[in-house]
């Protein structure tokens, strides 16, 4: 009875260095040095809180389905004129249909 006692007095121990030590600041190898701590110990209870608090299993969830918004492409397709000389003028966008209507009056 009374190793499981003092296993339970060990953890709560333990387990209050690790609380402290996450609300100082310290570094964990500066915790164990101004407590009279052993660094691997320490580690070891750091971890052992850890796997506690990480679930043991892993439950399905429910895949969620998000919205898709397609936005129209940025770059508006280029269109090309050949002319019959075989000039062929590339690169038309929407952009520079003026352009080209100004090209067009003095061909």
């Amino acid at each position: 009875m009374s190793s499981i006692k003092s296993s339970v007095s060990r953890r709560a121990i333990w387990e209050s260095h690790v609380l402290t030590w996450q609300g100082s600041g310290l570094s964990k190898a500066k915790y164990c040095r101004e407590n009279k701590l052993r660094y691997h110990q320490f580690i070891y209870w750091i971890s052992k809180g850890e796997q506690r608090v990480q679930p043991k299993t892993v439950t399905a969830q429910t895949p969620k389905l998000l919205p898709v918004v397609i936005k129209q492409s940025a770059v508006s397709p280029e269109l090309q004129i050949k002319l019959p000389n075989g000039i062929i003028i590339s690169g038309i966008t929407v952009d520079s249909v003026e352009v080209l209507g100004a090209l067009m009056d003095q061909l």
